[in-house]
């Protein structure tokens, strides 16, 4: 009953490589979600332009403030120049120039302060994609490996099993010729059986024994010792019983020739 149940090896080998096949279309719809990440990720990263640009604003907002340190000192070169002239309208200047100067410079460390914490965040973002795409990476490596290498083991075991079946049938396949002529049967003349058998049927067909008395129909059939004694069988006759003798052939047939009965078999 176990060996009915038990599948085949090429059954079993069917059933694994759709297994395998199986595998590798999830393998590839994992790969396919993780190009999906990669390519978010790249889009993430195209936020590094902003922030060149930031750098950019900073450089500009730098040199607005060196333009204006440069002007300040041209003021005050000037100032210096013509103190008895304009030092009311200078004062009012430089006051307006230092209030302007300040908010330059709290805007300026407003900013960076901001381009700072989003480079910092940025950075991190980076930082943590990337491992996520190594991550993925080695994942997907090891299930290429690992697909490949139970490939490799599911064909060498179905070999195996060929193999193994292969020997198993060289093997019983010895011992059924082995026993075969063990036990094998001696040639027999076909020709001298047939002509033996032909001598016994003719021989037959000549020993049978003498007809019955005739009876009448109110005359029952009586055993006679005498006629038997008197009629008993030569050495090479054989007896045949009266229960089985017909009542009603008054003779039997002559027998036909050997040759005739050799080309009806077909020799």
């Amino acid at each position: 009953m176990n060996k009915n149940m038990r599948k085949s090896p090429i059954t079993q080998l069917k059933e694994d490589l759709e297994t395998w096949r199986q595998k590798k279309l999830d393998d590839e719809l994992l790969v396919q979600k993780q190009s999906h990440a990669i390519t978010k990720l790249k889009k993430q990263l195209a936020l590094q332009t902003e922030i060149q640009h930031e750098r950019q604003r900073k450089a500009l907002l730098q040199s607005k403030l060196k333009a204006i340190t440069a002007e300040i000192e041209s003021l005050s070169m000037n100032v210096v120049d013509s103190l008895d002239v304009k030092t009311a309208t200078l004062d009012q200047h430089a006051v307006s120039y230092t209030d302007t100067i300040k908010e330059l410079q709290s805007q300026l460390e407003s900013r960076e302060d901001d381009f700072k914490r989003k480079l910092g965040q940025y950075q991190r973002e980076l930082q943590h994609k990337e491992q996520c795409i190594q991550q993925q990476q080695a994942t997907r490596q090891q299930l290429q490996r690992d697909h490949a290498d139970h490939i490799a083991r599911l064909n060498a075991a179905h070999m195996d099993r060929v193999q193994t079946l292969q020997t198993q049938y060289q093997k019983e396949a010895a011992a059924i010729r082995t026993s075969s002529k063990r036990y094998s049967i001696p040639s027999i003349d076909m020709s001298s059986v047939i002509e033996q058998a032909l001598n016994e049927f003719e021989q037959e067909q000549h020993n049978h024994p003498p007809p019955p008395l005739p009876t009448t129909p109110c005359t029952p059939l009586v055993y006679h010792p005498v006629a038997l004694a008197t009629s008993a069988p030569k050495p090479n006759q054989q007896w045949y019983s009266k229960r089985y003798m017909p009542m009603d052939a008054m003779s039997w047939p002559a027998p036909q020739a050997a040759p005739n009965l050799k080309r009806q078999i077909r020799i």
